[in-house]
């Protein structure tokens, strides 16, 4: 009776997953589950030992239980030892390497990753998968799946993933001028560079893409209210100054009296005043005066040759980068500048052949 008084009542565990139960697989994913719920239930280990065969599904999984070391006397670290031991070889994996070559073949099939919008969608999966494979040694290094990872780009951003090897000095060839492919943290700078270099839609909704510049409009305000208060007259400071007496002011309406009888017998030309000018329209497309853009025949001339595309009031390279506004300059500047990519070298090959 004694001894009974001097241990600690046993806590009951109620997690708040009544489903809980091992099944046979997963007994990481298991062990951590039921540890937690103990531990919010402020359970000791040898409560959790002794409770475990509550939370067993099967009686033949619970016949297995009662055989192993630490279930009696209840011993919950050599017990939970135990059952990795006995079942933790038997998990099932959560990914392997055939995810990762399926992945990349999803991306084959569409063509290849060909924009930023492209690749962060690819990366949300690749990662996961790449670091699993690592960490459970599915694979010895990432130098195993480079090949799989520039294969998942299309054939025209892999030409620009080797024009930026070029620049970065990193490019590697064979003997007989085949393309190489670099280690794998170097092939992935290059696509983070030629990444940064694409600008490209990140929305669905096009119209949404660049928010209209409100610097334009916060410009003309500000001239606008320096117009008025140029207008506006200027408050004559108090200066003490003696009045004026009764000649002088007579002398200053009669010489305002022959001012204003020249001016009415002088003809004025006919001339708009400042606050009713208007400025010409001109043209953002092509900075012509006269016109605006939805009438542009240069515009229409330039679509027409699938030089430049326009989508609401923005306006796209052939490559699909976006075109940033400048007021300063006009947007057929840069579809004239435009360069489409050049093909590769001679000493590079267009298709990527492992060595």
């Amino acid at each position: 009776m004694a001894d009974n008084e001097g241990e600690a009542a046993m806590v009951k565990i109620k997690p708040q997953n009544k489903a809980l139960a091992f099944n046979g697989s997963n007994v990481q994913r298991f062990l951590s589950q039921y540890q937690l719920a103990a531990r919010l239930d402020g359970a000791s280990e040898k409560d959790m030992a002794q409770q475990l065969g509550f939370f067993i599904a099967k009686d033949e999984l619970l016949d297995v239980v009662e055989t192993l070391e630490g279930y009696e006397p209840p011993d919950w670290p050599k017990l939970k030892a135990s059952m990795i031991a006995y079942w933790g070889n038997v998990d099932t994996a959560k990914f392997t390497s055939g995810d990762l070559e399926s992945l990349v073949e999803e991306w084959k099939n569409k063509g290849g990753i060909s924009s930023v919008v492209d690749y962060q969608e690819f990366r949300k999966t690749w990662e996961p998968i790449q670091s699993y494979l690592l960490a459970k040694a599915h694979i010895d290094s990432v130098e195993e799946i480079r090949k799989w990872y520039y294969q998942s780009f299309s054939t025209g951003v892999q030409e620009r993933i080797r024009d930026q090897l070029i620049r970065d000095k990193t490019m590697i060839t064979t003997l007989d001028k085949r393309f190489k492919l670099p280690t794998f943290e170097v092939l992935k700078n290059a696509v983070e560079e030629v990444m940064k270099g694409q600008t490209a839609l990140t929305f669905e909704d096009s119209r949404s893409t660049v928010p209209v510049p409100s610097t334009l409009f916060k410009d003309s305000n500000d001239v606008m209210k320096k117009m008025e208060a140029d207008r506006r007259p200027k408050e004559v400071s108090d200066v003490s100054k003696p009045p004026a007496t009764i000649d002088e002011i007579s002398k200053m309406l009669q010489s305002f009296d022959q001012r204003l009888k020249k001016e009415l017998s002088t003809p004025q030309p006919s001339q708009t005043t400042p606050s009713s000018s208007r400025p010409p329209m001109v043209c953002y497309y092509c900075h012509y005066e006269g016109h605006g853009t939805g009438r542009c025949q240069k515009l229409q001339e330039d679509k027409e040759n699938k030089l430049v595309e326009q989508q609401g009031n923005n306006f796209f390279l052939p490559n699909g980068a976006l075109i940033p506004f400048d007021r300063t300059r006009p947007i057929r500047h840069v579809v004239a500048s435009y360069q489409p990519p050049r093909p590769s070298t001679s000493f590079v090959s267009t298709e990527f052949k492992a060595s």
